[in-house]
């Protein structure tokens, strides 16, 4: 169970850049410095979640140092997050610096970085993070296993709701979605607000069949964490979908010249 999240992680990594060749070149965007800034993206969101998991699980990693080595424990919720936001700052800076289009790489990278988080999701499943509340319905999911029980709190033997398949497929069908809008040749920004909105929504719904989350205390205890970033996703769609000028077709505008 331990080396499966590793694994999975890895082809989530290859399985999106791949696909962002691909949607680099629905974008009209060069591939190379699409490549180049989702590996660092990746390199930098992958060392913060690091960090981050050390702060929160310092005891587990005092008892057993070489775990800095190892990918399994990127794969609980808080770091997860905390990972993926640094991911999007290095974007926004990399994009603002090699003067490109933010809106047209973050269409770039949606379909791509939906399709690593759904691939990652079934690596949660297999470790035993992110996983949901107790349940007594057919589908439940029984952890047997030590390792997930010290790192992650997961209920040993006890029916679990299956979220991480939940958000597995959730994301799967988004990203096959915006992979699809991105050929219809749609106003830059369209693709990524369609993406976070989307995903927004459904992570957000998602939370209330979680077990290992917490609410926020200054919401009161309405909000996770996760559900807090999720509306400053759709909060985001706004910019994305918004036009600081009027837009004009390709056709129209060169028929205008």
């Amino acid at each position: 169970m331990v080396p499966s999240y590793g694994v999975l992680a890895a082809v989530a990594i290859i399985a999106g850049l791949l696909l962002s060749l691909r949607t680099a070149k629905q974008q009209g965007l060069d591939p190379n410095k699409v490549w180049t800034v989702g590996v660092l993206a990746l390199f930098a969101g992958a060392v913060v979640a690091k960090l981050a998991a050390v702060a929160m699980h310092w005891d587990a990693f005092q008892e057993n140092p070489l775990q800095l080595m190892s990918l399994t424990a990127l794969g609980g919720s808080g770091q997860g997050y905390i990972g993926l936001s640094t991911g999007l700052a290095v974007v926004v800076l990399f994009s603002w610096r090699q003067k490109l289009p933010i809106r047209a790489v973050l269409d770039t990278l949606s379909a791509p970085l939906l399709l690593a988080l759904s691939i990652e999701s079934i690596g949660c499943l297999l470790a035993g993070s992110a996983f949901g509340l107790p349940t007594q319905a057919w589908w439940g999911i029984k952890y047997g296993s030590v390792y997930a029980l010290v790192w992650w709190g997961t209920p040993m033997g006890i029916p679990l709701a299956p979220v991480q398949i939940w958000m597995a497929v959730s994301d799967l069908l988004l990203a096959g979605l915006v992979y699809w809008m991105g050929s219809w040749g749609l106003r830059t920004g369209r693709v990524a607000g369609t993406a976070m909105f989307g995903g927004g929504i459904v992570h957000f719904l998602l939370q209330f069949w979680r077990g290992d989350v917490e609410p926020l205390g200054w919401t009161g205890g309405a909000l996770t964490g996760t559900q807090a970033v999720c509306l400053l996703l759709l909060a985001g769609t706004v910019w994305l979908w918004w036009e600081p000028v009027k837009w004009q077709a390709p056709e129209e505008h060169e028929a205008s010249q």
